[in-house]
């Protein structure tokens, strides 16, 4: 085998060791698997609710809470679906949310609640 020919396998060769090595490495990469957010309840009476800001102020006897309402929040009075522009305060209400950083909560849904709930 002569010069070139050595070179030219070699050169072949360290490709293919450097494209299998970037393939191997890309196949065994672990995707980070996201957490399910625990999904909690909170029973109250609407403090304040801000149309524009998107947010529903709730108070229990646990204290205030301050929920972000998104497009999927499911707001409901009764068996009936509403916008957020029909929940009025001192409404009794009950609010599954959870809460992606601390302090910052997110409601899944939004329900009228009977006065005897909320004791």
């Amino acid at each position: 085998m002569n010069k070139n020919s050595k070179i030219l396998v070699l050169l072949l060769t360290t490709i293919f060791l450097a494209l299998t090595a970037k393939s191997y490495s890309q196949e065994n990469q672990t995707i980070p698997q996201q957490k399910t957010p625990e999904l909690k309840w909170m029973y109250g009476s609407v403090a304040k609710v801000s149309f524009t800001a998107g947010y529903i102020m709730v108070f229990s006897d646990q204290g205030y809470a301050t929920f972000k309402v998104t497009d999927n929040t499911a707001i409901s009075i009764g068996p009936k679906k509403v916008g957020l522009d029909e929940i009025k305060t001192e409404d009794s209400v009950r609010v599954q949310y959870y809460c992606p950083e601390a302090g910052k909560c997110v409601a899944v849904s939004i329900s009228e609640s009977k006065k005897e709930e909320n004791s």
